[in-house]
């Protein structure tokens, strides 16, 4: 009997991988320091590659991402919280993806967080508004978005939300928005 509990358990670490991610990581922006230097010197900032990327899918153990609406996939392995593309299709055959945790992973600086847009609730902007770092009125501005511009709501609290648009995530007051 102690030996069939060994057996089983021995099977169940080979075929598992550790951390395996699931679903669709989708960028998410987030200000960085020397920004404006970057786009200074290269024309539009790393964001833009990041932009490109869009989501990073991890399905049918393989990984896929779609820039200019052709996709690629590549198997992958993972050591020590490392995702391995076996590919040169995603960049450099060294550079790997660091796992942040089970919804966050960073690829070539890049912050790729997994988003379930079906189950998050909806709203659209009654008016122009800015998405702010935190939830303050003198926070930074991160984007400013049109009236009309629809969000994902990601955190619901008194007065402020935290809402998803196109890659950013950041912070509008609840009272501009008409919830869906």
């Amino acid at each position: 009997m102690k030996y069939a509990v060994y057996l089983v358990l021995i099977i169940f670490l080979i075929g598992c991988k550790p951390r395996s991610p699931e679903g669709k990581f989708h960028y998410t922006y987030f200000p960085r320091e020397n920004e404006n230097l970057l786009k200074k010197i290269s024309g539009w900032g790393k964001e833009g590659a990041c932009e490109a990327l869009g989501i990073i899918e991890f399905r049918n153990d393989s990984c896929f991402t779609k820039p200019l609406k052709f996709e690629f996939g590549t198997a992958y392995e993972i050591k020590n919280d490392t995702i391995f593309l076996n590919s040169t299709a995603f960049g450099p055959t060294n550079v790997g993806m660091i796992i942040i945790d089970s919804n966050t992973i960073s690829y070539m600086g890049c912050i790729f967080r997994k988003v379930d847009f079906e189950k998050l609730q909806q709203a659209e902007t009654r008016e122009k508004a800015s998405i702010r770092i935190d939830p303050k009125p003198d926070s930074k501005v991160l984007e400013e978005i049109a009236k009309g511009t629809k969000v994902y709501i990601l955190e619901d609290s008194n007065d402020w939300v935290k809402v998803r648009v196109e890659w950013y995530e950041g912070y509008l007051k609840k009272d501009i928005l008409e919830f869906r």
